[in-house]
C-alpha cells in the first residue's frame, strides 16, 4: 500500500500478518540496472540492523507473485546466498 515492496520467503498467508523470511529489498525502485544482484540488498543489512524476517499486515499488501526460478531476482538471490 505504501510503495515498498520486498522479495523474500513468504509465510503465513491466510493471517493478519504476512511474514516474510530472508527478506531482499531494491536498491532504489528508480534504477534501470540490468544486474539484479546489484539492484537488490538484504534487508538484515540494513543501518538500522534488523532481524532476518519481516511481518506486513496482509490489508496493507496488494499483491504477491511466486518467482520462476529463472528469473533475474531468484537468480540474484542465490548468488547473494552463496
Amino acid at each position: 500500500a505504501n510503495g515498498q515492496w520486498y522479495f523474500g520467503k513468504l509465510q503465513n498467508t491466510e493471517g493478519t500478518y504476512l511474514y516474510v523470511t530472508t527478506p531482499y529489498m531494491p536498491q532504489s525502485t528508480t534504477s534501470q540496472s540490468t544486474d539484479a544482484a546489484g539492484a537488490i540488498t538484504k534487508v538484515k543489512g540494513q543501518l538500522w540492523g534488523p532481524e532476518d524476517s519481516i511481518a506486513i499486515r496482509a490489508d496493507q499488501v496488494s499483491f504477491w507473485q511466486n518467482l520462476r526460478d529463472d528469473s533475474k531476482v531468484s537468480q540474484a538471490i542465490r548468488e547473494k546466498e552463496n
